[in-house]
């Protein structure tokens, strides 16, 4: 099924080609979506001073402003989201100080999270943090999953994760 919207998963594994990417090609098979891989853009960390204004952080955010749903895909690496994504929402606050204008084009958007680990479930409150930062930005949380990659081998469980990742892909399709 197409998406009627335009969607784009910001993939924030520190593999290009890792457990979290695979998945990430499955959700890309129900969808007309785009990917863009973190590891791949220089993003430094937040400073008071923002003295980090050329890195690739504000051309990302021009590129995800162009779609109407953002997902954010992350392994869990030590009970938590990558470190890639983790300095990427924390360069958010570049939005909310210094680019406010491309701060405000995120109101209205959606957002959802999907975590990739070799763990059944997630650590507790794991996507608090991307329920909270949609909110705080204006954007709808679409909501989130949690993929146990270690699964996928056995067909059973493949079954359940790919229709998982169906009710994801139809909850961005309305």
């Amino acid at each position: 099924m197409a998406s009627s919207r335009k969607v784009i998963i910001l993939q924030s594994s520190a593999r290009p080609d890792g457990d979290t990417a695979l998945v990430c090609d499955r959700v890309c098979r129900g969808l007309s979506a785009d990917v863009v891989t973190l590891c791949q853009y220089t993003v430094n960390p937040y400073t008071y001073d923002h003295r980090h204004r050329d890195d690739d952080f504000l051309s990302l955010i021009d590129t995800l402003l162009k779609y109407d749903t953002i997902v954010l895909a992350t392994p869990i690496y030590w009970y938590s989201m990558s470190a890639q994504l983790k300095a990427f929402i924390d360069r958010l606050t570049d939005l909310l100080q210094i680019y406010k204008s491309q701060g405000r084009a995120l109101r209205g958007k959606s957002m959802m999270a999907i975590s990739v680990g070799q763990v059944t479930t997630t650590p507790p409150h794991f996507f608090t943090p991307f329920q909270l930062t949609a909110d705080y930005l204006g954007m709808e949380y679409l909501g989130d999953t949690h993929i146990d990659y270690q699964g996928l081998k056995d067909d059973t469980y493949s079954k359940n994760v790919l229709h998982t990742l169906q009710e994801m892909t139809n909850n961005i399709s309305t």
